[in-house]
């Protein structure tokens, strides 16, 4: 137990459900005996949830930059209010606000969930490629710079990690919290005949191709889409594909409902685009599959090899007939669909939040103390 020590998250970014933010920090921090505030900017209102008291800035107005210069100012004033032992942020906007908080001599610890300069390359609508790799460099020479003040980092994959200097820093994975999932877990014969994804709904990872591929793929299967469609309007171009009729979209679920789900399909997708901010990056839906104790049918990235190697077949991605076709072979042959299941319940405990969390407060203990 930690009595008396007062972690204050805060984001303007990430909804106050967040999954890393919320339960897995948050909530796993205040059940270990952590007084736990987390500010956000939703206009959703203030509110204790899960043990942890929620402080809602309100939500800003304007256009982009507005936005961000408006919130930012908010979010210091009242966090600066807040009498907390550690202060953790997980924006990347907010790297100003945890060097005013410095100054005011607060342990200040940036939560860093991608690797920004290399994502900035890729955002087309910040202009040519020689631009975007000056906005690159610019952005991570001022964020190495302000990093090195900190108390601590945390990042999400060591290749992140090991990017910064700060006087304490730890790679602290996005994996998932799996008891529920296990838990929830049928034996395959009571399983259904579904095919699930479950993350953020978009192009780029691979809604499109999952519904192209059941056109090849037997009745009675059917496609579960778990999570939101970014943007919104994509559902309108998936719902007139023709193989839409075999799609159940459930929309965002809760953790219970969730593994519920999960414990219950038969195959997890994760066909994720071989583009830069995919290749080296894990799939936290991925481990959930797992947990839940599902062969898997996934993009044949290197990066992901060593985690999943076992319980998946691996295909180059963007393809709908390559992704049929594997998940032919799993309904068609009962042994490599009970190898990959078992293998993947096998697994599943390596890569828990459960492991992770006892990481971060032996984190949160050092950062204490230093």
């Amino acid at each position: 137990m930690t009595p008396g020590i007062h972690i204050c998250h805060f984001t303007t970014v990430h909804p106050r459900d967040d999954g890393r933010v919320f339960f897995k920090q948050c909530v796993y921090a205040a059940n270990a005996g952590y007084k736990v505030t987390l500010v956000v900017a939703d206009g959703k209102g203030d509110a204790l949830s899960h043990g942890v008291n929620i402080i809602d800035i309100g939500k800003t107005s304007g256009g982009r930059i507005q936005r961000i210069a408006n919130s930012t100012k908010s979010m210091f004033e009242r966090v600066s209010k807040i009498d907390a032992d550690i202060y953790q942020f997980h924006d990347p906007e907010l790297l100003s606000t945890g060097e005013k908080l410095k100054r005011l001599n607060k342990r200040v610890v940036y939560d860093s969930h991608e690797d920004v300069p290399r994502q900035i390359l890729y955002k087309t609508w910040l202009g040519p490629m020689i631009l975007r790799r000056i906005f690159a460099k610019a952005y991570n020479r001022f964020e190495k710079r302000k990093v090195r003040k900190f108390d601590g980092l945390i990042s999400v994959i060591d290749e992140i990690t090991d990017q910064f200097e700060c006087s304490s820093k730890i790679t602290i994975k996005n994996f998932p919290i799996i008891q529920h999932l296990i838990d929830a877990r049928l034996p395959v014969s009571a399983r259904k005949p579904q095919l699930v994804y479950v993350g953020s709904i978009t192009k780029p990872r691979g809604v499109l191709d999952y519904i192209h591929a059941l056109e090849w793929i037997p009745e009675p299967y059917r496609l579960l889409l778990i999570g939101r469609f970014i943007p919104e309007q994509l559902l309108d171009e998936c719902k007139r594909l023709p193989e839409w009729k075999r799609v159940d979209y459930l929309g965002y679920k809760t953790l219970d409902e969730l593994s519920q789900l999960l414990g219950s399909a038969k195959i997890g997708l994760s066909v994720l685009h071989a583009e830069q901010n995919y290749l080296q990056s894990l799939p936290t839906k991925g481990f959930e599959y797992m947990a839940a104790g599902l062969p898997l049918v996934m993009s044949d990235f290197a990066y992901w090899e060593p985690y999943f190697d076992g319980c998946a077949i691996r295909i180059n991605p963007a393809q709908p007939k390559l992704i049929s076709s594997s998940i032919n072979q799993l309904i068609e042959n009962t042994d490599l669909y009970e190898k990959l299941a078992l293998r993947s319940i096998q697994r599943c405990e390596e890569f828990s939040w459960e492991g992770q969390f006892k990481l971060l407060n032996e984190f949160y203990q050092k950062i204490m103390i230093s």
